[in-house]
């Protein structure tokens, strides 16, 4: 803005926030001849956890003037495995050159080997999966469904196979037991100062059997009483809050993360 009269003037820088502007009142602005230039504002700069009325659990962190810097991502370990086991007779004597095929959901045979002289095989660097395993010789032949889950697969070991002529169950065979699987509950907004409560009791693991829990706060600025106890709860603050919680739960089937 410039204002001049005769020979004298002035130059008026004003500045905007991206929120909680004020009005400009009893601007004082004083003429000069080599150009008076004057600075102003529409209000004290804002706080940076000025804002609405929103509390979430779970969301995005609340953005602020300072970048941080970003972390490398660590690339996932690939989860491999293996599957063993002994093929016998009616006898109970080793069955060699016997042939061991594992195909996929897609009918791709992904590993096909044969038993050794002890009737022994190992199929190695497996990709967890859900697959076909058929062990067969001559007109003997026995079929298992591997089953295989989200994550800490472990290896099947010494698997019994007794092959005979006459027509076997398929058996499930599970790449370790069903891990449990963590459920911290949903994405919750709240306003100020209500009660917020922290659930994890819907967490699941076979036959109800949850060993532990544990949560752990990302964001900093909540300490949890006690991380042992499936849910907690507190006191929205009457500012605007992101918080973000971790909780990981352990069974027979080791840990899970959510």
């Amino acid at each position: 803005m410039e204002i001049s009269k005769k020979k004298e003037s002035a130059t008026v820088v004003i500045r905007a926030w991206p929120s909680r502007n004020e009005s400009l009142k009893d601007l004082k602005i004083e003429l000069t001849k080599k150009g008076n230039k004057i600075k102003a504002s529409f209000g004290p700069k804002p706080k940076a956890d000025d804002g609405g009325a929103s509390m979430a659990y779970g969301g995005k962190p609340n953005i602020t003037a300072t970048k941080k810097k970003k972390k490398k991502k660590v690339p996932k370990k690939v989860e491999k495995v293996f599957v063993s086991g002994k093929v016998i007779n009616k006898k109970g004597k080793p069955v060699k050159k016997a042939t061991i095929i594992v195909i996929d959901e897609n009918y791709n045979s992904v590993a096909e080997i044969e038993t050794d002289k002890e009737g022994l095989f190992n199929i190695e660097n497996l990709k967890p999966a859900n697959y076909n395993l058929t062990i067969s010789k001559k007109k003997m032949l026995v079929k298992f469904k591997l089953k295989s889950w989200p994550q800490n697969n472990q290896n099947i070991k010494d698997i019994g196979v007794t092959l005979t002529k006459e027509k076997q169950e398929v058996k499930t065979l599970t790449f370790g037991p069903e891990p449990p699987q963590a459920n911290a509950g949903v994405d919750q907004e709240l306003a100020y100062e209500k009660d917020v409560n922290i659930d994890g009791s819907q967490s699941y693991n076979p036959n109800n059997i949850i060993q532990s829990y544990e949560w752990r706060t990302l964001s900093d600025n909540y300490k949890i009483e006690d991380p042992a106890k499936p849910n907690f709860s507190f006191i929205a603050p009457k500012i605007d809050q992101s918080y973000h919680f971790e909780l990981t739960v352990r069974g027979p089937g080791k840990s899970h993360i959510n």
